[in-house]
């Protein structure tokens, strides 16, 4: 970014969790599909049509695996703060675009647990990227009606900008 007042953070999606056991069952359902597919050709006499299971095992990984190979993305600009998810393909999916100053409450995780306990959000985006990240925080709004918490990355420039824009900001 060439604007003074504004910055970028980008963290990729850890091998963790639900996102570690989407993985494995993707894998698992590669193989499986693989061989059942080579072994049913090959059952009905079809061997030489087994040449095409690469080219379609090749075509489920290029639209499968995407969803597993993803980076948390945003930018602070403008006074506005939009998250974003960057899939592999190139493809960015803005998930979340909001006025810093709409927010009710930005601090530093585990510092402000109790505050989003206490906020008690019926939503949560995470943005972090991995459950032990550091440094994260929480920042807390009010999204159409709905109380929403939004947990992320920071650096210190993103943070002197959401002070900036945001008073109620305890980074």
């Amino acid at each position: 970014m060439n604007d003074f007042n504004s910055a970028e953070y980008v963290v990729t999606q850890a091998k963790e969790g639900k996102n570690l056991r989407t993985r494995r069952l993707l894998l698992l359902l590669y193989i499986v599909l693989g061989l059942g597919i080579s072994g049913t050709l090959v059952a009905l006499k079809l061997v030489p049509v087994v040449a095409i299971v690469p080219l379609l095992l090749w075509i489920l990984v290029h639209f499968t695996w995407r969803k597993v190979n993803v980076e948390y993305k945003y930018v602070v600009a403008h006074s506005r703060v939009a998250f974003s998810e960057c899939y592999s393909s190139g493809s960015d999916k803005v998930t979340l675009d909001v006025p810093v100053s709409d927010f009710e409450f930005i601090g530093k995780l585990p510092e402000a647990e109790p505050k989003m306990k206490e906020y008690s959000p019926a939503k949560i985006y995470d943005y972090r990227g991995s459950v032990s990240k550091t440094p994260a925080a929480v920042g807390l709004i009010e999204l159409y009606g709905v109380k929403t918490a939004v947990m992320f990355i920071y650096d210190k420039r993103t943070a002197g900008l959401f002070r900036l824009y945001n008073k109620k900001t305890e980074l």
